[in-house]
């Protein structure tokens, strides 16, 4: 058996995986990826797993059967699948995007889409162009709300790996969380909502006195960007934030950019009393960041909406609809020394829920692979629904989104750009 995972992510170039499951601060797609890889290659020492990537990259004690393999592109690994032996494609579907359809409709019954995102339409446009084996999402709600797949489609939590075990936890870290550390994690781009986070930062300053904002994180973790001196994130967006966050506040050390952090961001973690996630949920499946708070101990602030579903149900105190709402929740934590320990007990249960699945994970993976290798995904039960929400609710949902992008791909949209064309 041969597995196949391609990632094709120039910001790997150089990065060392580490051996505790720690992100080194690359993209979630991409930490996940390498760690279904290398705990495949460790369950299953007979198998061959690559990954795939443009430029050379490392695993901390990686296991014989794992290899790391450099193509030029999608379209080079795809080409060399055979369709008829045991070798299976294990692919983002924000790669599979980019193949050629030629290549798609050859490999397709060896490939297996991976959606991490919610209401994916790139994922329902490449179903059209190609019959995979199957698809594969990462969260109930994300798989919900890619309900109707053609052909088989499964749900699959993320692997996840706990930061607790690296975690000092030493007296110092504890005492400083007597003091109002508010901290956020993930890429600064756009669509990670940390803007809004931002826009909220005079009211925080002004209301919670000496409380301090750690960020952590990149706007290069996806791809390389010039980034701001003061900002790392690309010059636009951090002229963006800078217009909300004085550089005062970041001089004098009351708001610091961490920047792009390996396994030495547990230590600026475990440190914040409070993390602030997503505020408005968009583009969040299955996210990670939030579960690395909570593994510390670490209760998160954030929307309900899309993927956050997954673990803010698990803190509907903590839920906010609107940015605005998160100045509340700062105060209702901290309010009370028992309350804020209450929930910091709460926040690693949860995380050791997800934690304590990472067998079952591996199961559905290798079942799904083998079933693959021999042509037989339809023998397996498919999916499983247990998001509390109708079906009803997650379709009027995906139309409310993309109303206009099913507009688009109707006949009536086709007719429109017919006569747009000729004018």
């Amino acid at each position: 058996m041969k597995v196949v995972i391609p990632l094709f992510s120039a910001p790997l170039s150089g990065v060392v995986f580490p051996d505790s499951g720690t992100n080194p601060g690359v993209g979630g797609t991409q930490h996940v990826s390498v760690m279904l890889a290398r705990e495949l290659a460790k369950q299953h020492p007979t198998w061959l797993v690559e990954l795939v990537n443009v430029h050379p990259f490392s695993v901390e004690n990686s296991p014989e059967n794992l290899s790391i393999i450099c193509q030029p592109s999608i379209d080079a690994c795809l080409s060399g699948i055979p369709i008829d032996g045991d070798t299976v494609v294990i692919a983002a579907v924000s790669l599979l995007e980019h193949a050629g359809p030629d290549v798609l409709a050859y490999c397709a019954r060896r490939v297996l889409a991976w959606s991490h995102h919610p209401y994916d339409f790139k994922l329902r446009i490449l179903c059209g162009r190609a019959k995979f084996a199957a698809t594969v999402s990462v969260g109930e709600y994300q798989y919900c709300s890619n309900g109707l797949q053609q052909g088989p489609h499964f749900l699959i939590n993320n692997l996840v790996f706990s930061l607790a075990h690296e975690s000092h936890r030493n007296g110092a870290a504890q005492d400083s969380k007597s003091r109002l550390r508010i901290g956020h994690l993930g890429a600064l781009v756009e669509e990670k909502g940390f803007l809004d986070i931002a826009r909220m930062w005079p009211r925080l300053r002004s209301r919670f006195a000496e409380c301090e904002l750690h960020v952590v994180g990149s706007g290069a973790l996806y791809r390389d960007v010039e980034l701001h001196p003061l900002v790392p994130a690309d010059l636009k967006f951090a002229r963006r934030i800078l217009e909300h966050i004085e550089v005062e506040d970041i001089s004098s050390g009351r708001v610091t950019f961490h920047g792009r952090l390996g396994a030495e961001k547990t230590e600026v973690m475990e440190r914040c009393s409070i993390a602030v996630q997503n505020p408005r949920g968009g583009s969040e499946a299955f996210p990670g960041s939030v579960l690395e708070w909570l593994s510390l101990g670490v209760p998160v602030i954030g929307s309900s909406a899309f993927g956050m579903w997954e673990f803010m149900k698990f803190f509907p105190e903590l839920q906010i609809q609107n940015p605005e709402e998160i100045e509340d929740r700062i105060a209702f934590l901290m309010e009370l020394p028992e309350r804020l320990a209450e929930f910091q007990d709460r926040a690693s249960r949860v995380a050791g829920h997800f934690v304590a699945q990472r067998d079952e994970v591996l199961r559905q993976w290798s079942e799904l692979i083998v079933a693959t290798a021999c042509d037989q995904v339809y023998t397996l039960p498919v999916g499983r629904y247990t998001a509390g929400r109708s079906q009803a609710y997650f379709w009027r949902e995906i139309v409310r989104r993309h109303w206009r992008i099913i507009l688009s791909n109707s006949p009536l949209g086709a007719a429109y750009r017919m006569i747009r064309s000729r004018k």
